[in-house]
């Protein structure tokens, strides 16, 4: 792989990381919408789902937020791993010639 799809697929987490996170701040505002339109109803439903074994969407809604943040620094160690490699090869050749 050369630099270019190194660097694409460091900035492709980026990306994906962003549009992660973007979809846990979007489901935590439908989610803190609905408990203050009927909070009863929403504690419930979380109530139930701990029952059932299964998680409420404000755990989900961390989740992603929490794996976006994660995919977003992963990607971006990457890019500055790949383009202080990339600085490090040039100068190396510029120092041999």
């Amino acid at each position: 792989m050369g630099i270019l799809g190194a660097l694409f697929t460091t900035l492709g987490m980026v990306t994906l990381g962003g549009v992660i996170t973007c979809l846990g701040l979007l489901l935590l505002g439908e989610y803190r919408q609905a408990f203050f339109r009927d909070p009863r109803r929403m504690m419930t439903l979380e109530v139930l789902m701990r029952v059932g074994g299964s998680s409420g969407p404000g755990y989900l809604a961390m989740l992603l937020l929490l794996g976006g943040a994660i995919f977003i620094l992963m990607g971006l160690a990457g890019t500055i791993t790949v383009i202080g490699v990339y600085v490090w090869h040039v100068f190396s050749l510029i120092g041999k010639q």
